[in-house]
């Protein structure tokens, strides 16, 4: 009896040894043995940002199919247009059909009761091209509603282009700086032959 039990104890420690090796193994091998009941969270992806493209239009008067037309210096044109959404002016444009070798300020301004109101942005175009003529402005943003395109040139040879049709128009005497007033006070007002002229804005 003393052998069988030697024999048994030998055998069921070599069994609890056996055990105890395969719980060391994952250990030894440099394995992590997660804890009893424990939850191994799911890897997740962060979302990446889509960029929303930038779209920019044209607003005012872009047709040049009327023809060309001189305007006569030391006056100032003002053309009312609308605006539909809220954009940002970037820059301001005018189309010459020959030019007389003159500068153009263009600028734009805010409504006031139907007439030109406060300068929202203006640029100066040196030795204006028979085409289109664009000045840099210092980025403004608009709302909805009515504005004006006005412009005043150096040179009474200059032949601008035009569009079809009527618009809105204010004249105001302003003798040629390169600047346009800060404030619109006065002047005269009818129907006129859109000259070719336009806004840019992005939203």
């Amino acid at each position: 009896m003393k052998v069988k039990f030697w024999s048994f104890f030998k055998w069921k420690n070599i069994f609890w040894i056996f055990l105890l090796g395969l719980a060391v193994l994952p250990l030894a091998c440099g394995q992590k043995v997660p804890p009893t009941g424990a939850v191994t969270a799911a890897a997740t992806s962060t979302p990446t940002a889509t960029a929303v493209p930038t779209v920019c239009s044209d607003l005012g008067f872009v047709s040049t199919s009327g023809g060309s037309g001189a305007k006569a210096n030391n006056f100032i044109e003002a053309l009312s247009f609308a605006v539909s959404s809220p954009v940002t002016i970037n820059s301001l444009s005018m189309y010459v059909g020959t030019t007389g070798g003159g500068n153009t300020v263009l600028g734009l301004y805010s409504d006031n009761s139907g007439a030109p109101g406060i300068l929202l942005a203006s640029g100066v175009i040196n030795d204006t091209v028979s085409s289109w003529n664009t000045a840099a402005v210092t980025p403004v943003a608009i709302s909805t509603g009515n504005y004006w395109l006005a412009f005043d040139n150096s040179s009474s040879t200059t032949l601008l282009g035009q569009g079809t049709g009527s618009v809105t128009n204010y004249q105001l005497t302003y003798a040629y700086s390169g600047s346009l007033p800060a404030t619109w006070a006065g002047g005269l007002s009818g129907p006129l032959q859109p000259y070719s002229l336009y806004a840019t804005g992005c939203n």
